[in-house]
Order: C-alpha cells, then structure tokens, then sequence
C-alpha cells in the first residue's frame, strides 16, 4: 500500500507540505466533504483535530496529539514542572501570575539595593508578542500594578543575565521534538531532530539596565521581532560582524564548538530535558489517543558556561517557510507606482498634466536596501513596516523539510510494521535526522 499525506486541512502549510510528498515520492490525498483518506491526516489547528480523529479509519495517522498542546502554553507548562520537582536544572525561576502575585511583589522589595532582572511572559502569547523585561526597583510594583499583570495569566522568571554570545550576540535555539504513539499500547516515543534553528537577535548584546530593558531587537530572539530591524540601521562596526537571524543547528554548533563550548554535554542536556519535559506531558494526558504525533517546538537558550534552559515549548511550531525582504522603491511616474502595488493604473495616467511627485532624499537605511526584483510585486501585508516582498527562506526550506520528511518517514516505518516489535531506535535511523531520546 503506498505512503500518502491527507493536505485537506493543512491550511497554510499545504503548498510546503506538497513540494515534501512531491520530493519523496510519497501521494497527496484531499478528501474535503468525506471521510478522509491516507496514511497521515495532516491538520494545522486544533479546532479541526476532533472531527479527523472521529473521521479515520484505526490505520489512519494524525499529526496532532488530543490533549498535548493544551499543556504547552506558559502556566500549564510551569504547573506541571512545578508539580513533578520544583528545581528543575533546566528551568529558570519560575512565578505563575496572578497565584504568586504576592511572592513575587516580596522578592522585588526585598533588598532594593540590589537590581533583580525579571521577564514577563503572557501565558498564550507567541512571535514575542506581550514579552517585557522588568527590574526590581522602588517603583518596579507600582509600574506592574500600572500594567495590571497581576491580573493576567501569565508568567515571571529570573531573567538569564549572562547568555552564551554569539560574535556579542544573543541567541538561542529552536529544537523540534517529535512525540509519537504507536499503536494501542498507550506508550510514547520521543525523538529529538538533530537539525534546528539558530535564531539570533539582531542587536549586539548588553547586559540588561534600566536603560535598555526596551530593546527587543538585543534582547528576544523571536524572529518575528527581529525581521523588523534592518542591518543598516546598526552601528557600521556591527554590520560586518552581524549573524543573519536564522541559521542551521548544523552550521552553529561547531562554531560553538571552535569557541570553546562543550557541544556533546549542552546536547545531552538537551536530550534528557525533552526527554523529562515530554514524558511529563504524556503521564498528564487524560486519554492517550493511538496513532498520532507531534511535533513540538522546544526553544533552548545556554548560558556562559554552555548550560541549556528551557525557555518554551511550542505546540504549534511555525512550519512556514517564506521571509520577508524589505527593498526600496525606485520613484517614478503614478503608473508604474501602481504596477509595483498590485493596483491597476489610474484612469489618466497618460495626462500629461501628471508629473510625478518629487521624491525625499533617500536616507541611508533606504539606499542600502536592494531594490524590489524585476517580476516582484509589493506585498500589502502588515509583516513589516517598509515597503517589503516574500520569498521563500533557504534555511527554513532546508531544516523544516528535514523536521517534517523525518517524522514521516518514521510514521511511514510504524505503519508498515507492529510497534510491538520495532525498536525505536532503527525507526529513527530511518528518518536520517531524528535521535530517539526516550522512554
């Protein structure tokens, strides 16, 4: 029977998910007003996860695991860390607003002499969103009343101060982790794909102050923040020196490796945190569903000395692969600034009454922008605050292709085969990118 990837409700991942059954010979099946059909269902959100596993057959595969993300969000995720052992090597300290209001509000009085660095954390945000810094000074609870954080469910941890650098960069990792369930057993599989991102904030980094707790471009490595900084706004010295905001695991871990890091131990601290964190997760499961996966999205940050902590996991991992390149736009006449739009040409366009207006001189971040490609269009979208396009990302296509062709291939190895009697760890062999990490 051959492999084939139900893309009816894969939303906007389906043109990505495609080009990956295209590349590896694998069929596409779309079933939209009928039982689906496949060897994997793959949906994009949840909402759409209930009716499919209602829908399939008991040899049909689903790419969401009921009841997993629901525990991933920042205060379960730190409930149950919490619950299991409360020092956890690999997780900062940690207070759940508004429970620990009060605690929290001692520890910043406490010793005002003293700045204590802290990072807010709304427990359903994403891409940064509703992510501060603050310290603990003699106005810092008043500031947080202010904001009405206590009212908010969302959490506060010890701000990691003292990060590994990266050419004086901040930065940290975003691993993916794949949870399967083979079979009727109830038992889980996790596997760690050795191919992730690197994700680079695109300002140098200074140790946070009073004076740039507002810098998110130093501070948080979300990508969705740091595509808005432009490289020639830097400082000329830092231009040169600059990462780009994503590379390969890959790439960077010998880098790191050269700098002095002890690469093999932070792995396997990474390694026994995903481990620890997912086998939490499926001992909390109210029912463990057969046939499903999942890939999660494990956000990793090391420390000077090389040590790893956990900063979030991602139930929802982005598997987009487009970026957004800003340029500057060649001012001419309103016909071809409509062609550049999208927009069709005004009505009298060949007046010759219309001159064209005057443009203001280029400012040097504007002059240094490459200018839109011929073919290229203008995006109207609100993903960046210049004039912009999308293409596809080089290094998105080649990790995201790897994260995803791997765990299907390993679901396609299930499949084919009793879980009873497979090993795990030939299962991951045939993925080619995947570490089967436990239990």
């Amino acid at each position: 029977m051959s492999f084939a990837v139900n893309t009816t409700h894969s939303r906007a991942n389906k043109q990505f998910i495609r080009r990956l059954i295209k590349d590896n010979g694998w069929k596409e099946a779309e079933s939209p007003c009928q039982r689906p059909s496949g060897s994997v269902i793959w949906i994009a959100l949840r909402l759409d996860l209930e009716w499919q596993i209602q829908q399939r057959n008991a040899a049909q595969w689903t790419n969401l695991v009921p009841g997993l993300s629901e525990m991933c969000a920042k205060v379960p995720l730190a409930q149950l860390l919490e619950q299991t052992n409360t020092d956890w090597p690999f997780w900062p300290k940690t207070w759940i607003l508004p429970r620990d209001w009060s605690a929290l509000e001692r520890i910043c009085n406490s010793n005002p002499s003293k700045k204590k660095t802290f990072i807010v954390k709304p427990s359903d945000g994403g891409g940064g969103g509703g992510i501060f810094l603050f310290q603990s000074t003699p106005t810092s609870s008043h500031k947080m009343q202010n904001l009405n954080i206590h009212t908010q469910n969302a959490i506060v941890q010890s701000y990691l101060n003292k990060p590994l650098l990266f050419r004086g960069y901040k930065f940290d990792f975003r691993l993916y982790v794949a949870v399967l369930f083979p079979g009727s057993s109830g038992k889980h599989w996790t596997f760690l794909c050795t191919e992730g991102l690197a994700r680079f904030c695109s300002k140098k980094y200074v140790a946070a102050s009073t004076a740039n707790l507002h810098n998110t471009f130093s501070h948080l490595t979300n990508y969705s923040l740091n595509k808005l900084a432009v490289a020639s706004e830097l400082p000329a010295s830092e231009e040169e020196e600059a990462p780009p905001c994503k590379l390969p695991v890959s790439e960077v871990l010998p880098m790191l490796e050269d700098m002095g890091v002890a690469v093999d131990v932070a792995w396997q601290g990474v390694r026994d945190m995903a481990a620890s964190v997912v086998d939490i997760f499926a001992a909390n499961l109210p029912e463990k569903t057969p046939n499903c996966f999942q890939i999660l999205g494990f956000d990793v940050l090391l420390n000077a000395s090389g040590k790893p902590f956990l900063l979030e996991v991602n139930a929802y991992p982005s598997l987009m692969i487009d970026q957004v390149i800003p340029v500057q736009v060649q001012k001419s006449s309103p016909t071809k600034m409509h062609a550049l739009k999208g927009l069709p040409p005004p009505k009298n366009a060949k007046s010759k009454r219309i001159k064209a207006p005057t443009p203001p001189p280029k400012t040097t971040v504007e002059a240094s922008l490459p200018v839109l490609p011929e073919g290229e269009k203008l995006c109207k979208c609100m993903e960046h605050h210049r004039p912009h396009y999308h293409t596809d990302s080089p290094v998105d296509v080649n990790v995201k292709g790897k994260v995803i062709s791997g765990v299907l291939k390993m679901v396609k190895v299930v499949q084919a085969n009793k879980a009873e009697v497979l090993d795990p760890k030939e299962v991951a062999a045939k993925s080619s990118v995947y570490q089967f990490i436990g239990p």
